[in-house]
């Protein structure tokens, strides 16, 4: 007699174990694909954030240079308008110093003191 043979029944258990397998198989390895889709997704998402905020921290930095930059040209305008009021103000203050030195010290008591003695030399009442 010959080697016992598979009977139907055995052979499609057989078969229907080995397509459960090659379904769980297919399963595992669709879940495996789907983590390492959201994996990247999530490395992705990560890397999107991180660049945002070197971005805005970039856009902080040189917003900071540039109001740096504005104050640093306001205040040059202000000193040199100070230096200019300033310059000013000694002209002025020089002009009137001259004109005092050049307008004569006259005092009035002594002037009419004066004419009144310039009346009786030349006899004029």
């Amino acid at each position: 007699m010959g080697a016992p043979s598979e009977s139907p029944a055995t052979k499609a258990a057989g078969s229907s174990s080995d397509l459960w397998s090659a379904a769980q198989s297919q399963d595992a390895a669709k879940r495996q694909r789907e983590e390492e889709l959201r994996a990247q997704e999530r490395a992705t998402e990560a890397a999107r954030q991180e660049a945002a905020v070197a971005q805005r921290a970039e856009e902080a930095k040189q917003r900071q240079a540039r109001e740096a930059t504005a104050a640093a040209e306001t205040a040059a305008v202000q000193a040199r308008a100070q230096q200019a009021e300033d310059a000013r103000n000694a002209a002025r203050a020089a002009a009137r110093e001259q004109r005092e030195q050049a307008a004569p010290d006259v005092n009035l008591d002594d002037q009419a003191a004066m004419m009144k003695s310039m009346q009786q030399d030349f006899g004029v009442k």
